[in-house]
């Protein structure tokens, strides 16, 4: 049996398209000018700058009485139901289970983001296994990101 292994951010979900999303809706929210949306896209780094040191640079630019914590926490909130998988990605999933594969999402990142990005996508339904590095205890593509799946992967 094969086994084909994705990743999640920018290859099965669109990260990117989802932070633009939460980016501008929160931007209207604050009442911040629609024009700070390239800050927030060029800060984010597609979503490589910690997340801690995103949420403070807000807080501070436009001098919110939130904390990081909350804002973390509405972030997380409001994005979990933003990860919809499109129709030609499941699809070609589908496909792949159909010519024999068994599938298995990998990504690097904390459970609780990367475990809700997968349920509002549907993948859950979909792979046979979804390895996170916060789990797992290791990052891709160390190793240890995969070891231990058992019959999942069988």
């Amino acid at each position: 049996m094969a086994l084909l292994l994705c990743d999640l951010d920018g290859t099965l979900v669109s990260r990117q398209a989802m932070y633009e999303a939460w980016a501008t809706g929160y931007l209207a929210r604050i009442g911040a000018p629609a024009a700070d949306l390239a800050w927030l896209l060029e800060f984010d780094q597609s979503g490589i700058r910690p997340r801690d040191e995103l949420f403070a640079a807000i807080i501070d630019r436009y001098r919110l009485t939130e904390t990081v914590e909350s804002l973390s926490e509405a972030y997380y909130e409001d994005c979990a139901c933003r990860f919809p998988c499109e129709a030609e990605v499941l699809s070609a999933l589908q496909r792949a289970r159909a010519a024999g594969f068994k599938l298995a999402i990998v990504t690097n990142g904390a459970v609780r983001s990367q475990a809700a990005k997968v349920a509002s996508a549907g993948l859950s339904q979909v792979v046979d296994a979804c390895c996170i590095s916060e789990a797992e205890g290791a990052w891709k593509s160390a190793p240890g990101a995969l070891r231990d799946r058992g019959p999942a992967l069988r």
